[in-house]
This record gives structure tokens, C-alpha cells and sequence, in this order.
């Protein structure tokens, strides 16, 4: 009842029969009437149509049905006349219809032992009496049956899922991914290193170097000139009436033991200080993470108010991501350059650009550009509050230190429009260590049956460095900057 139609099996394992005869007994054929009236299920409506082959083999012009015409050939017979064995009675219990069938067999085969007879079951009653009595036996193969049965409830179901899946088809589809912004992937095993101050050896060490290499002026009053400034001076002397005359002004004795005295020693404890707290500056300059939460609504439909929320778990906390971030991170840091010593220096006085310079000849600045700006930013503000795009997101209130969490709204969500993106910087304690935590994302609308939610796990490890390293580059590139600010002033003094 549970094979395949007769005509549709593989017979290849029997070929070295060249015929097989299949004989349905007594026990069978009982069976088989009795599934007829199970409605309309398929094993009621297989036991018919056995029923009916039944009937066609007892017509008296047919003694069998022929299944196959080929080797083997294979004929179905219905034999209700063979019993069961009587000599296996005390071991079989003939009550029950697997016994009566092994009995048949046996039976069967003593009627016929120049043939062999072979008892095919697929069940393991019947396979393990005719084991118990020595009858043989033979496992219906799995390819012969029919595919499990769907029932009723199983049939409904089907139809159920059906439908939600037509339903989903003709709503909103959001999808949700995390991207690592620093490596352009979604794994989120980070990395990032917090810097140890100086030691006072080290700091006195990176001093030294400054001393052994930018020495304070000790020569203030030179009248530095080259081949180029004294032809340009002796073209000038040529005109003075219209160009004025150059004069070599000296440095004021004042202005030398100012530099002497307060600037040149206030630049070398600054630069000390400075080393000191080198490792706070480095720290407050490695950036965070930063994550990128990418949206997308690939259904039918638009959504409706909907509501985006970015949530960090555990010991961490974030922020909307700044998009000028970059141009924060090119001021890094920078020992201050040495105070420039007083020289003299050259000077033309020009009758000519001095009435330039009169009061009469300058432009006074627009006074008001301040509050005009400000008025200006209002009327923007204004503006922009009274023509909100439906189709944007803006935030519910846009946090200015990191959080656990903040939320944006669109009054609806396009569908099958590029991706959303929203870039959030992680924050946590940068100390040294392990720290584990989850960022979720969540959208709700209105006409979305449940929220999707998303959670993305995040391991940071924070490993501890030297300041050193960085503190030697910044001494090394004050060396450089002094000896080009150097050749600048020169240059500055004799134009």
C-alpha cells in the first residue's frame, strides 16, 4: 500500500530470475478491504484501486495480472487458498496478521522446494518472526515506496505559510548588516592601543636632545644681507623720493633679555611639560570604532513612522558618527616651535604707503556680520523644520556625548532604494584588557507585523604601548621645523 505503482519499480535486483511470481494471501487481501472505507485519504484510495486489480485477477478468463513482459517477468497472483504452516503453530501466534504471513511462507515454500520462496515486508514484525522460524526474507526497498503522506494538518499548515509568505510579499522586507568601518567587513574583532606616559628619564633624555640641537640666539643685531637683498636695496636708494630710503633698525635691549630671560626658558619647561602629558594627548587622538549599521527595505511597500533604534550592550556605548572626523584627525600633535630672537632688520620707509595707510583710505568692517550670520543660520533652521522630506531619516533627538542607545524616524521609508546607512563610533573604557560587548539594530513601523532586530557581538582587545616612539618622531620633527623656521626669518629680515 505504501509502494510505488507496480509497474513503476525497479526490478533490476531480480534479473537473474526470469520469473517472479507475487502471490497475495489471504492475511493481505483482508487488510486491503478494510483500508477501502478510510475516505479519502491515500492509503484508502491506494486499498481501492488494489481492490479493483483484485477483482480483474478473479474474472474467469484471467488467473493473474501481468505486471512486466521482460526478464524477470513479474505476475501478480492472489492466492487465498495456501494456510499457514501447522508445524510452526506453537512457536508463531497466529492471532496476529505478521505471524500468519510468515506461517503462509513457510507453508508455501514446502509446497514448492525446488523454487524459492522469499516473504517481502518492510516492516520488522514480520522480518523478525521469519527470522525466529528460518524463512527467508527480503527488505522492500526504500527507492520502491511512495514519499511520506501529507496529512490534513500538515496540508493546512502549508496553505497557512502560503499565505504569510504572499502576505509578506506585497509588505516591507528590512534588512540589516553591520560593517567594520576600519576594515570594510563584518567581523568585529577589534584592536586599539592606549599609550603610557613618559618616564622622567625619558623625558630628560628628549630634553637634552633638544638642547644639544636648537641653541638659544646669542647673536641679535647682524644686518644679515645677500647679493640679491643689497641689489635690490641699491635699486631702490636709486628712487627714494618715491620708494623712501632702507634703514637698519637693531633689536631693543629689552626685546633681547626678554628672550633671554622669560621666552627662550618658558618654551623649554613648556616643550617638558608638553612630553609629560604626551600619552593623554595620543589617547585623546586614536580614534574609536566605528560600525556602520546598513538598512535596506527590498519588499513591495514603503514603511510607515518608522522607527530606527542603535543600541549598545555590555560596557559599551555609542554615538552618531561626525562627518568632518577625518579633519579632526589630521591635527595631530606637535612640540611648539622655539621663540624667534629679536634681530634687526631692514626697513624702507614709504611717504607714499604711509598716506595708504591713513584712516581715510581704510575699509571698516561689515560690525554686524556676527548677528547677520546668526540671523541668516535662524531663517535656515526655520526653513529646514517647516519642509521636512518624508523620505529622511532625523533624529529623535541627536546625542552630543555617547550613549546606550538613540533612535531616528522617517515618515516612510521608500522601498527597493539604495542602502541606509548609519555610522555609529563605539566608545568604552580605554584601559588594558578585554572588552566584550553587542550593538543592535531595530526597526519598527506601522505596517510591519513584528520589528526586525539585529545583533552583532563586539570583541575589542586594548593592548598598552610606550608614548616613546611617537614622543622621539615629534622631537625629531621640532629639530626640522626649527631649522626651516630659521631659514624662513632670515629670509623674512632681508626682503
Amino acid at each position: 500500500m505504501q509502494c510505488k505503482p507496480l509497474n513503476e519499480l525497479n526490478w533490476s535486483e531480480w534479473e537473474a530470475y526470469d520469473e517472479v511470481c507475487l502471490l497475495v494471501s489471504r492475511p493481505v487481501q483482508v487488510e486491503i478491504d478494510r483500508q477501502k472505507g478510510g475516505g479519502n485519504n491515500r492509503l484508502s484510495k491506494r486499498a481501492r484501486s488494489a481492490s479493483s486489480l483484485f477483482r480483474y485477477i478473479l474474472l474467469p478468463e484471467n488467473n493473474y495480472y501481468e505486471v512486466r513482459n521482460a526478464k524477470p517477468i513479474v505476475r501478480l497472483y492472489l492466492r487465498q487458498d495456501i494456510k499457514p504452516d501447522e508445524s510452526l503453530s506453537d512457536r508463531l501466534m497466529y492471532s496476529e496478521r505478521d505471524d500468519q504471513l510468515v506461517g503462509i511462507t513457510a507453508q508455501f515454500s514446502k509446497d514448492r522446494p525446488d523454487s524459492p520462496v522469499i516473504l517481502l515486508t518492510h516492516d520488522t514484525g514480520p522480518m523478525a518472526s521469519a527470522k525466529m522460524v528460518g524463512v527467508n526474507f527480503r527488505t522492500i526497498p526504500d527507492e520502491w515506496l511512495l514519499a511520506p503522506e501529507t496529512s490534513e494538518t500538515d496540508k493546512q499548515i502549508n496553505k497557512l505559510q502560503a499565505e504569510l509568505t504572499r502576505l509578506k510579499q506585497t509588505a516591507p522586507n528590512v534588512e540589516i548588516c553591520f560593517e567594520n568601518q576600519m576594515t570594510g567587513e563584518s567581523d568585529f574583532n577589534l584592536e586599539t592601543v592606549i599609550y603610557s606616559a613618559l618616564t622622567e628619564e625619558q623625558v630628560s633624555k628628549l630634553l637634552e636632545r633638544i638642547n644639544s640641537t636648537i641653541f638659544p640666539e646669542s647673536n641679535f643685531n647682524v644686518q644679515e644681507t645677500d647679493d640679491n637683498t643689497l641689489t635690490g636695496l641699491n635699486h631702490f636708494r636709486s628712487l627714494p623720493a618715491l620708494f623712501g630710503k632702507p634703514t637698519f633698525t637693531p633689536a631693543t635691549d629689552e626685546d633681547i633679555a626678554l628672550y633671554k630671560d622669560e621666552q627662550y626658558p618658558d618654551w623649554i619647561r613648556t616643550c617638558e611639560k608638553y612630553l609629560c602629558v604626551l600619552h593623554e594627548h595620543l589617547n585623546e587622538l586614536t580614534p574609536f570604532p566605528e560600525v556602520t549599521v546598513w538598512l535596506s527595505n527590498t519588499g513591495t511597500r514603503p514603511t510607515e513612522d518608522t522607527l530606527v533604534t542603535l543600541s549598545a550592550n555590555g560596557k559599551l556605548l555609542i554615538i552618531p558618527s561626525e562627518e568632518n572626523d577625518e579633519e579632526n584627525k589630521l591635527n595631530g600633535p606637535a612640540l611648539p616651535l622655539p621663540p624667534e630672537a629679536p634681530k634687526g632688520k631692514w626697513e624702507t620707509i614709504n611717504p607714499l604707503m604711509q598716506q595708504l595707510n591713513h584712516s581715510a583710505y581704510r575699509v571698516t568692517p561689515f560690525s554686524d556680520s556676527d548677528s547677520l550670520m546668526s540671523r541668516l543660520k535662524n531663517i535656515n533652521n526655520s526653513l529646514f523644520s517647516e519642509n521636512v522630506n518624508p523620505n529622511l531619516f532625523y533624529y529623535q533627538q541627536r546625542p552630543e556625548r555617547p550613549v546606550k542607545s538613540y533612535s531616528l524616524t522617517c515618515k516612510q521609508w521608500r522601498h527597493q532604494n539604495e542602502e541606509e546607512p548609519f555610522s555609529s563610533t563605539i566608545f568604552f573604557e580605554r584601559s588594558p584588557g578585554k572588552i566584550s560587548g553587542t550593538l543592535e539594530a531595530k526597526v519598527q513601523a506601522t505596517n510591519m507585523a513584528d520589528p526586525v532586530t539585529k545583533r552583532k557581538p563586539i570583541y575589542i582587545t586594548v593592548t598598552e604601548v610606550s608614548a616613546l616612539e611617537k614622543a622621539e618622531q615629534l622631537v625629531e620633527s621640532l629639530i626640522q621645523n626649527s631649522k626651516a623656521n630659521i631659514k624662513f626669518q632670515f629670509r623674512q629680515r632681508v626682503n
